[in-house]
């Protein structure tokens, strides 16, 4: 994801809060993953 791998984004992100973008990369993981599940029920 390019919040961690690219380091001019991971830097500028995480200047707000060391490990944010890696906190942003697991959040969206997660939301997709509910996503995917939530679609898959109906």
């Amino acid at each position: 994801m390019l919040f961690v791998n690219d380091p001019r984004f991971t830097k500028n992100i995480d200047k707000h809060k060391e490990g944010l973008s890696e906190f942003l990369k697991e959040a969206f993981h997660y939301y997709c993953d509910q996503e995917e599940n939530y679609h898959k029920k109906k």
